[in-house]
């Protein structure tokens, strides 16, 4: 079982094996106890809680829940050595006899009974009222004489009340209905689901209702069938469930779920709710689209000439994969993924989201490509064809509908520079050639030729901070160290597009949040610097690039499970260097800033065209580093051939 499914419930989860050994908890459980994760697995539980109750598995005597499921049952416990306590409602679950593991999960009720206890203060200011109630049920036995009678009124009362309440439903504009736990909705529903839902749903599954496609059925009875059980509580695993209905006419509808419970509460049936929320959900997207044009204007004023690169490059990387969807035989996915990727981060660095999400549509037809190689790529070639042409067409109306602005904002000035920048070269080349000063030549080059180091970066600050909000993470601004160091423009740009995903990863996959940083005797806020430096080596003259972050490291075990045959055997720092392989990447799962295995490869691709070299070095608890050095004064004719 993967135990990372977990990971995210809100409630304390741990596994334990048949010496009540802590094999998996999750952060809730760190949280709960004030004891890291790290520091609770291979203990005993019992060594990290005492509860009241004795009897239970998880004490040192006690079998209750070894053999079948205990429910959920509300104990007092205190930590071991920290003295904190309070009460929980706990179950004990065998996942697998064969296995022999159990699945022990804790809801937090501390705060519930401190507030039981002052309300039962407030419940005997209340006496008075007990006396009225009881006044209150003699009256009722005189009334019980005329029982038939009264049976009759209040049948008619229910009666105009469910006439009431049918109208009042209806009159939401919401779509109401019930299921069992086979799926099978029945027949009480409101008119609005013949709308929202585009069918009457008597009767029918709700995979037929909700439009659930065939490879996601399996998914969703698994889903339902253990919600019905609850295994866990209610409110986790609804979270887990369709959020969205997919509507013929676009509109945007919301799901949610609600348990109708017996008299010994179990789920006897789901309600669903359908809400269509297209208006609130257009006007999102609005605001949406007018942040983000917000935000490319502040950073196309505070780093214009880099604003001035990335249309260039974008407008080369769109020739480029042009030229790479002319045919089958020029179809090279790993390089079409790897433009895409680059592309995708530096359009979300300077805010140009349109651009920046049709990538990502690119980049979700080819990928099944990438990850099978022996998959016929026919499909995807038309396929990918067609959103390529899309994209296009949005970069192209992307500068129609700027034009104006990048006008007057001189953005389209920068790029005038490459002609007489040009023509600066072919002077330098001429003072060359005519035998002038090697002083001179070099001081022509660094006051004409080069450019601050600092200008090339200081904009990924912004995809950092908007990185790390998105994941609930802190991280102090971006420090550039020696970044007044003079290079060349020209021949670095592409090196530096492409670190965006070193900045990006240096959030994603490095950087703590708050909590767990706090945990490690961290500051809640991580740091990322990047540092320029000149180095010698065998008389010649390099640029050092290093890109520092204080964050977990890299994970690698997780890399190293991937790894096949003799490849499991290397060490640590040659395992760390995989990073830079395409399609491989220590995720599980595809997040929106990383996870496809494309992007440090990007990095290294740049780095060999350049004649150089890029290492990793991470410590765990630590921190990690990338390391680039590259040639200086290397000219565009010694470039190797881009991958």
């Amino acid at each position: 079982m993967d135990l990372d499914v977990f990971d995210n419930f809100l409630d304390t989860v741990f596994v334990i094996d048949k010496d009540r050994k802590v094999i998996y908890c999750n952060d809730s459980a760190s949280v709960l106890t004030g004891i890291s994760v790290k520091r609770m697995q291979k203990k005993k539980i019992f060594e990290i809680f005492s509860f009241e109750n004795k009897d239970l598995f998880i004490m040192p005597d006690g079998d209750l829940g070894f053999f079948e499921k205990h429910p959920f049952e509300e104990v007092k416990f205190f930590i071991i050595g920290n003295e904190r306590e309070g009460s929980v409602q706990l179950s004990i679950t065998p996942l697998k006899q064969e296995d022999q593991v159990w699945l022990v999960v804790m809801h937090d009720v501390t705060l519930e009974e401190q507030l039981h206890v002052k309300y039962l203060v407030e419940l005997n200011i209340k006496e008075k009222v007990i006396e009225d109630l009881k006044s209150a049920q003699k009256a009722l036995e005189a009334y019980s004489k005329n029982l038939e009678q009264m049976v009759k009124e209040r049948t008619k009362e229910l009666s105009d009340a469910n006439v009431l309440l049918s109208a009042i439903m209806n009159s939401l504009g919401q779509g109401f209905l019930a299921f069992d736990r086979k799926g099978k909705a029945g027949n009480v529903y409101t008119k609005a689901c013949l709308d929202i839902l585009e069918t009457d749903p008597t009767g029918k599954n709700l995979t037929e209702i909700l439009k659930i496609k065939d490879h996601e059925k399996e998914q969703f009875f698994q889903w339902v069938h253990t919600v019905f059980d609850e295994i866990l509580p209610f409110e986790s695993m609804v979270e887990l469930g369709p959020k969205t209905y997919e509507h013929s006419e676009g509109r945007h509808i919301t799901l949610e779920f609600y348990p109708i419970r017996d008299s010994e509460e179990k789920i006897q049936n789901l309600v669903l709710v359908a809400t269509d929320n297209t208006k609130e959900y257009q006007a999102e997207i609005m605001a949406n689209k007018e942040k983000s044009y917000s935000n490319m204007i502040v950073r196309l004023v505070k780093n214009k000439n880099q604003f001035a690169n990335f249309l260039k490059s974008a407008q080369e990387r769109l020739e480029r994969l042009n030229v790479l969807s002319k045919s089958l035989d020029l179809f090279d996915v790993t390089e079409i993924f790897r433009i895409l990727h680059t592309l995708e981060g530096e359009s979300g660095a300077f805010g140009a989201a349109e651009l920046s999400k049709h990538t990502k549509i690119c980049q979700n037809i080819i990928e099944p490509a990438k990850n099978n190689p022996n998959m016929s790529n026919q499909e995807t070639f038309e396929q990918y064809n067609i959103a390529l042409a899309e994209l296009k067409s949005v970069f192209q109306n992307f500068l129609v509908e700027n034009d104006e602005l990048f006008l007057r904002l001189g953005v389209y000035g920068g790029r005038k520079v490459e002609i007489n920048e040009r023509t600066l070269r072919g002077f330098s080349r001429f003072l060359a050639e005519n035998k002038v000063s090697p002083n001179v030549i070099k001081k022509y080059k660094e006051e004409f030729l080069k450019e601050s180091a600092e200008k090339f970066v200081a904009h990924y600050d912004e995809i950092i901070q908007t990185v790390a909000e998105k994941q609930g993470k802190k991280v102090y601004p971006l420090k550039v160290i020696n970044g007044s160091l003079k290079i060349s423009s020209e021949i670095y740009k592409p090196l530096f597009a492409s670190l965006v995903h070193a900045f990006r990863n240096a959030v994603d996959h490095g950087i703590e949040t708050p909590e767990l940083r706090k945990m490690e005797g961290k500051q809640e806020q991580g740091k990322i610097e990047v540092s320029f430096s000149n180095v010698q080596k065998e008389g010649k003259s390099f640029l050092k690039i290093e890109i520092r972050d204080d964050g977990h490291g890299i994970d690698v075990s997780k890399i190293r499970e991937k790894l096949v045959g003799e490849e499991k055997k290397h060490s640590d720092f040659e395992i760390q260097q995989r990073i830079f392989k395409a399609g491989l990447s220590s995720r599980e799962h595809v997040g929106e800033f990383s996870g496809r295995g494309i992007g440090m490869d990007a990095i290294k691709a740049e780095v060999d065209r350049l004649g150089g070299i890029v290492i990793a070095q991470s410590t765990p608890g630590e921190g990690t580093q990338i390391s680039i050095e590259v040639p200086e004064n290397i000219e565009k004719k010694d470039l190797k051939k881009s991958a």
